[in-house]
């Protein structure tokens, strides 16, 4: 979507139209914020007329928003300033809107993949070293038949540890 410093649309291509929920309007000389979502309008006022009038990053700015309307999607906007030949005034904003949906729900399964296996392969070390450190410090004061038992328990949570690594690599 391409903004004059007014926040008029002077260009809107097909897929911002079919995102937004513009394909029966025409929306070219429009205000921006009137036709955004509730969500992004809240989120980009401040910043697009920050923007407009030369205030701010002058780079741009990144959002991340999360749409509820029509379905359930977040979408990441870009704010790019356009400037004029000489690069000292702004001529308009360029708004690059990506639906991220897909990204983010990939981030939060692999973000739940890291905790599951973490505290997978806590549980056997935590086990092994519980057994090692009692033998190292009471050895003495225990039994042959409870060492042997200790030293048991301690190789079987290496082979579960092993067995779980093995399974996160396949």
């Amino acid at each position: 979507v391409l903004l004059d410093t007014h926040l008029q649309v002077i260009l809107v291509n097909a897929t911002a139209r079919r995102m937004f929920g513009w394909d029966s309007s025409d929306i070219v000389g429009a205000n921006v914020l009137y036709h955004l979502p509730g969500p992004v309008s809240a989120e980009l006022t401040r910043p697009l007329y920050k923007m407009a009038a030369g205030e701010g990053d002058k780079e741009g700015a990144e959002f991340r928003i999360f749409l509820t309307q029509p379905n359930n999607r977040t979408v990441r906007v870009l704010l790019t300033t356009v400037l004029d030949q000489y690069r000292e005034s702004i001529k308009g904003i360029a708004m690059t809107v990506q639906d991220i949906t897909r990204e983010v729900e990939l981030n939060e399964a692999k973000s739940q993949f890291i905790s599951n296996v973490s505290h997978e392969l806590r549980t056997p070390l935590f086990n092994i070293k519980s057994f090692i450190e009692t033998l190292h410090e009471y050895g003495e004061d225990l039994t042959q038949d409870q060492r042997l038992d200790f030293l048991e328990t301690a190789n079987r949570e290496t082979d579960r540890l092993t067995r779980l690594v093995n399974d996160v690599l396949d």
